[in-house]
């Protein structure tokens, strides 16, 4: 037995089992906008190798990160890098938080027998 309306069952008959339905939902649920921080620890980095002759044999200067001085009146006959090596960031994630709600609308109630 049903009726429109969310409404209590009668003992008339003996349908006191209620079972409450609805024939739609209003749904305004959404997320704030999701972004993302500054980006940190990120990287890259490389060798560059300098050498006094031609065929890249005589290292003059060679070193990871940081300036270096070539000492004076050093030749530089060829140089060589190797390919740079990227680190990845993280940047901090925000947003994204649930809002709004879900709404039932038109309801029915059922009355079974139990």
């Amino acid at each position: 037995m049903g009726h429109a309306g969310d409404l209590g069952c009668s003992s008339a008959g003996g349908y006191t089992d209620a079972h409450l339905f609805y024939a739609g939902v209003d749904d305004a649920r959404a997320c704030t906008a999701c972004s993302c921080g500054p980006v940190s620890g990120s990287a890259c980095s490389t060798t560059v190798t300098l050498y006094a002759d031609g065929a890249c044999s005589t290292v003059v200067q060679s070193g990871a990160a940081g300036c270096y001085d070539v000492p004076a009146g050093t030749p530089i006959g060829s140089k060589s890098a190797n390919p740079p090596v990227y680190q990845p960031g993280f940047c901090g994630p925000s947003g994204g938080e649930p809002t709004g709600d879900a709404i039932p609308q038109t309801p029915f109630t059922f009355c079974c027998l139990p």
